[in-house]
């Protein structure tokens, strides 16, 4: 388990509470809950995008005390956050070039995190030119490429059409189980839980409804 403690957020017409959570450490996550009840704004402070005094602990290590990068997390959004003007390669190259991660590793990796979501036959296709199922898979490759501790999913099947979502969600838990990565999961749609979950936090109006 990882745990989360004293996550406060005050804003002028809301408040997001929440004094202690734990994350499983395998498997899936979901925060789910109606527009509104905080669950964007508690994933932005899980990456470190808003400030807070929370306390963040997986494994031995306080990711609240920690800047964005340190805190070394995948982040997938809803609107695939890719650089359309460069190839498949080109995305992964920079991330890992961001990243430090030493050059001599960068075939390696590619290949392997191409090979699991099913891109190599993409290398080198600018990204603009790709269907929204493909960016959305070069950016889960994108997050986690250089081995996050944990990965972030914000709502992001919800602008894929309905007929690849069901494809869209299988990749990412291959994908998690391959690597033995944790992830949290934020989402308004019922079928993502039902699909995903092996933890479910339902949020309201800034607190925790209910959790199993």
């Amino acid at each position: 388990m990882s745990v989360i403690y004293k996550l406060k957020i005050d804003f002028k017409n809301f408040t997001l509470d929440i004094p202690e959570l734990e994350l499983l450490d395998q498997g899936v996550n979901v925060i789910w809950g109606n527009s509104g009840s905080g669950k964007s704004t508690l994933l932005k402070s899980l990456v470190g995008f808003i400030p807070s005094d929370m306390e963040w602990v997986v494994g031995d290590v306080d990711l609240g005390k920690l800047s964005v990068r340190e805190r070394r997390l995948g982040l997938v959004t809803q609107d695939s956050a890719v650089f359309p003007h460069l190839t498949v390669l080109g995305n992964l190259r920079f991330v890992l070039k961001s990243r430090s991660i030493p050059q001599e590793n960068w075939q390696e990796l590619i290949q392997k995190t191409l090979k699991q979501v099913r891109m190599e036959e993409k290398l080198n296709q600018r990204a603009l030119t790709l269907s929204g199922g493909e960016r959305q898979r070069l950016a889960l490759a994108m997050a986690v490429i250089s081995n996050p501790r944990v990965l972030l999913l914000d709502e992001p099947f919800s602008s894929l059409d309905f007929n690849v979502r069901h494809d869209a969600r299988q990749l990412v838990l291959s994908v998690i189980e391959a690597l033995n990565l944790p992830c949290i999961l934020v989402t308004h749609d019922k079928e993502d839980v039902e699909a995903m979950a092996q933890r479910t936090i339902q949020l309201s109006e800034g607190r925790i409804d209910s959790q199993k």
